[in-house]
């Protein structure tokens, strides 16, 4: 089927790159960076920067993308993560219906590796 889905890693290949995809106003490969530097990237404070930047936006589906990222980088880097932060975040979104399930994701990952 040619409508068919199928998932694609977004990738990462620097930092420089992923900052200059997300300073270059395409929404979707600003996404696709911040996902790809939270599943790839060897450091991790500029990317939560970047995560928690996303979940500041007014769309539900790119503050679910800064979730998600937050989410692989607590799975990743776990305490190192600044959780006190992350929690506040999710604090205000969870009155956020189309983001109820992914905050409770990250609240879970919180629980499980970011002890």
């Amino acid at each position: 089927m040619s409508g068919d889905l199928r998932y694609e890693a977004p990738g990462f290949s620097s930092r420089a790159e992923a900052l200059r995809a997300i300073a270059s106003g395409d929404g979707h490969r600003a996404i696709a960076a911040v996902l790809g530097a939270a599943e790839e990237s060897p450091t991790l404070d500029w990317v939560e920067a970047a995560a928690v930047a996303l979940t500041l936006s007014n769309l539900p589906g790119v503050q679910r993308s800064g979730l998600l990222a937050l989410s692989t980088l607590i799975r990743r880097f776990g305490a190192r993560v600044d959780l006190s932060s992350v929690v506040i975040l999710l604090d205000r979104l969870q009155s956020v219906p189309e983001l109820e399930g992914v905050v409770a994701d990250v609240r879970d990952d919180i629980e499980v590796f970011g002890a």
